[in-house]
């Protein structure tokens, strides 16, 4: 499990995020551990129409936990 867990963080997503034609919404909490918050910033030079929101108290999970109405405030505006 660990193996394809390894595999699936490490894949490279840039062609595949270029192709994105719909509007996008990048959530990310500043305090992520797993996932460093310039790859949120990455997501938003690569996919087309994107916006990145930076959500400075959450981590790994802004949309669980205290976050969830701030998230859902987020994506209402958004759409």
């Amino acid at each position: 499990m660990r193996g394809t867990f390894v595999k699936v963080v490490n894949e490279d997503q840039t062609a595949n995020a270029t192709l994105i034609q719909a509007p996008t919404l990048v959530l990310w909490g500043a305090r992520d551990q797993e996932t460093p918050v310039e790859m949120a910033h990455r997501f938003g030079r690569l996919i087309p129409r994107s916006e990145v929101v930076v959500l400075p108290e959450q981590d790994h999970f802004p949309f669980a936990g205290s976050g969830v109405h701030t998230c859902a405030q987020i994506i209402g505006d958004f759409c």
